[in-house]
């Protein structure tokens, strides 16, 4: 799903946001049920008739830009031009950075990325298991607030790569901006994403339970801020060719 022109709103809260959302779909949050302060690492939300336990998680570092992850970025790049991988053309845009130095680029990201992803693992697993359920779903919903560096498609790829090799009680991640923009090449309008990203065999009422909650979520924000000149949405991911955040100025 994809959504809404450039005219930035005024910055909501999102978390109180999806408290609402959640409330409206009939979810709940998990405190409401455990109390606020569990003996375990507890996920935010849930929707007990379908096990599903949803996790928030709001990624507003932008590391790239951090004197660290600077030096890192430069020292690799260095050591790319060097061994004859990256040259002028790749520096000034004219050349693509082939796809192998790339990963090695989004690699530097890996650590952070991860470290969240771990962290919800473990809330929904551990949530599942304190409310004894035999079997459930879970969702993180990674909400973009910060981290405008990386395109929304190598953070996807690189999201998808951390999971394919862990995290089995995280079923599906979704991509979401609520205060940030992204430009769509060859598009009129910056947008609000809503993209979601499951794991292999995954099951139809999961992707119906995603889908129906990114609707929701932007019928409420079409109340909140203001209603949308654009609503697309679809299988269709051609838009993230290209695509990048939008700073505020």
């Amino acid at each position: 799903m994809v959504y809404r022109p450039f005219k930035p709103h005024e910055p909501i809260a999102v978390e109180p946001a999806f408290d609402r959302l959640i409330e409206s779909v009939g979810g709940a949050r998990v405190s409401s049920i455990v109390g606020s302060s569990p003996a375990f690492a507890n996920a935010d939300y849930v929707f007990s008739d379908a096990k599903i336990v949803v996790e928030l998680k709001e990624l507003t570092t932008d590391w790239p830009r951090l004197e660290d992850y600077q030096k890192r970025i430069s020292d690799l790049w260095l050591r790319c031009e060097l061994a004859g991988r990256l040259n002028v053309r790749h520096a000034s845009g004219e050349q693509p950075v082939p796809r192998d130095v790339r990963r090695e680029f989004l690699h530097l990201l890996r650590k952070p990325i991860k470290r969240v992803l771990e962290k919800a693992n473990r809330q929904i697993k551990e949530t599942h298991a304190s409310l004894k359920h035999q079997s459930g779903l879970g969702v993180v919903l990674l909400v973009i607030d910060g981290l405008l560096t990386v395109a929304p498609r190598f953070l996807m790829a690189l999201v998808s790569k951390i999971l394919a090799h862990d995290y089995c009680s995280i079923s599906g991640v979704v991509l979401i901006t609520v205060n940030e923009y992204v430009d769509v090449p060859g598009d009129d309008y910056a947008r609000l994403i809503w993209w979601p990203n499951y794991q292999e065999s995954i099951p139809e009422l999961l992707v119906d339970f995603v889908d129906d909650l990114g609707r929701a979520w932007f019928n409420q924000l079409e109340k909140d801020i203001g209603g949308f000149d654009v609503r697309d949405e679809g299988p269709d991911r051609s838009w993230t060719e290209g695509a990048h955040f939008v700073r505020r100025s």
